[in-house]
């Protein structure tokens, strides 16, 4: 199987579908992951590096370790969970260093938010991991 495309400089944030049972989740998923939001007054979008191929389907977390570059850091990843759970939790995927790696899931509009401060190296992916939920799932930052 090929690797994930490889990070630059100019770069977005990888997306990588591993579930294809459901093409209007999918894009629904992708539209609320884009933004903005309804109650996003800022109008804040996200961009990804969307892959999207049939070969993927089923990954496991061991795998999408071995496909990726290790200089992307994270990943979002819509698998089986995020198509069939009521909430679409999108699961993410931190794959920079192996003594570091965690894994967590979050509503697909807070992806918004984690790709832009990832993104701009405002906040760590592990601020959004220790937000989480007990059920490991990021609803965004209590007020």
């Amino acid at each position: 199987m090929k690797p994930f495309p490889t990070w630059d400089e100019n770069s977005d944030m990888l997306l990588v579908r591993t579930d294809f049972s459901d093409d209007a989740v999918w894009r629904s998923v992708l539209s609320r992951m884009q933004g903005p939001t309804p109650e996003d007054e800022d109008e804040f979008t996200a961009e990804y590096l969307i892959v999207d191929d049939p070969a993927y389907a089923g990954l496991a977390k061991e795998q999408i370790y071995e496909l990726t570059d290790p200089e992307r850091g994270a990943l979002f990843v819509v698998d089986k969970t995020t198509i069939t759970d009521p909430e679409h939790p999108v699961w993410i995927v931190s794959v920079s260093d192996e003594n570091e790696r965690i894994d967590f899931r979050c509503l697909p509009e807070e992806a918004i938010g984690i790709e832009n401060n990832l993104s701009m190296a405002n906040m760590d992916l592990e601020e959004f991991h220790e937000a989480a939920d007990s059920d490991g799932v990021f609803r965004g930052f209590e007020d």
